[in-house]
């Protein structure tokens, strides 16, 4: 992280980079999918711990660039995994993934699909009403 006294916003390449795991433009495959669970438990406390200016560092975001995205697919893209890294980075303390964030993201999922919004789904039907089986 550069050594600055200005408040910065971590934004990263990889699982930051919400276009990576599905091939560039040419079809040429590069990066790994970082699903929401993925992106959940990133810790952002850990990544910054080592800098020497973290008290600057005022939160993160996800990237989603148009070479690899459209208006029909970047809402798909965006959401959950937007989500999901939204209460991961307003969370301190690190939860069990299953079933408490599960249901939350679910829940949300089903929210904004009734609200007109697409999402890419969270998990399976069974997931949703079996979580303890996921």
């Amino acid at each position: 992280m550069p050594n600055t006294k200005h408040e910065i916003i971590i934004s990263q390449y990889g699982p930051f980079y919400i276009d990576m795991g599905v091939g560039n433009y040419l079809g040429v495959s590069y990066g790994s999918y970082a699903t929401w669970m993925d992106i959940y438990q990133l810790d952002i406390a850990r990544m910054i711990q080592n800098y020497n200016n973290k008290q600057n560092v005022l939160g993160a975001e996800l990237t989603l660039w148009s070479e690899l995205s459209n208006q029909y697919i970047h809402h798909m893209k965006i959401w959950i995994r937007g989500s999901s890294m939204a209460e991961r980075v307003w969370t301190d303390e690190v939860f069990n993934p299953k079933p408490d964030v599960l249901g939350r993201i679910a829940s949300h999922e089903q929210l904004m699909n009734r609200r007109g919004i697409p999402t890419s789904g969270a998990t399976s039907q069974q997931c949703q009403t079996h979580p303890e089986f996921c």
